[in-house]
């Protein structure tokens, strides 16, 4: 029984020329393209260990938001999937398909990362602004390239994924940056009701005072000195 069963799974991986790459599969080992597709495949996964490599090291709270947000985003996913229960277009793939989970988590991730360096890093050169978004946004295209070339996923469904994960992240960036705003401006308005800083207002005051003082005088004797000059 078990050398039938092997006969059956090697004429079946034959047929459909499946071959095991971690946790996704690929038509054909021997395509170049197909290699290329699997590993962007994994990008999520190398996210993720971004994200907690971060929080590990780093311990920021808008790394933590962030993360955060991409869970949400991802069980948003699964809810969708289970709401509307379309089907793969490969049969032999478990699961729904409507929407592409890869392609709405890296929506997520490039998208909070151009619309991060639009809003709050205009600092930076434009070259750099510029340079990053053509990067992020050659990723999520490759990576909805290989859903549709892999046939996990339709046209359709990576599109809503797209989109799905581009809302999701221009409403969390938009809520970060709200907050960061807040923030900043609580802690000016702390900083200016500290006893050293009104002490400090206080001296600035009365020195512009002072300044202003004496430059009064100093228009008075000029404007006087005519007037004594005529009497002499």
């Amino acid at each position: 029984m078990p050398i039938i069963m092997q006969s059956i799974y090697s004429k079946q991986s034959e047929l459909y020329n499946v071959s095991s790459f971690q946790t996704t599969y690929i038509y054909n080992p021997r395509d170049f393209l197909s290699t290329i597709s699997a590993l962007l495949a994994l990008l999520p996964l190398e996210v993720v260990v971004v994200y907690l490599t971060l929080i590990y090291c780093r311990r920021e709270v808008e790394v933590i938001l962030i993360y955060i947000g991409q869970i949400i985003c991802q069980l948003l996913n699964v809810h969708l999937k289970e709401k509307i229960q379309q089907p793969r277009p490969n049969p032999l793939i478990k699961g729904y398909g409507m929407p592409s989970n890869h392609a709405q988590f890296t929506s997520y991730f490039t998208g909070y990362m151009i619309l991060w360096m639009f809003f709050r890093a205009r600092y930076l050169p434009k070259i750099y602004y510029t340079r990053n978004t053509i990067v992020l946004a050659f990723l999520l295209i490759s990576i909805c390239f290989s859903r549709v070339y892999f046939k996990y996923h339709t046209i359709w469904q990576v599109i809503v994924g797209v989109l799905v994960g581009t809302a999701f992240s221009t409403i969390c960036e938009l809520a970060a940056s709200f907050k960061a705003k807040c923030i900043f401006l609580h802690q000016r308005h702390d900083e200016r009701g500290t006893p050293i800083n009104r002490k400090r207002m206080a001296g600035l005051e009365a020195k512009t005072s002072n300044t202003a003082e004496e430059s009064n005088a100093r228009t008075v004797i000029i404007l006087n000195r005519p007037h004594q000059s005529y009497q002499k």
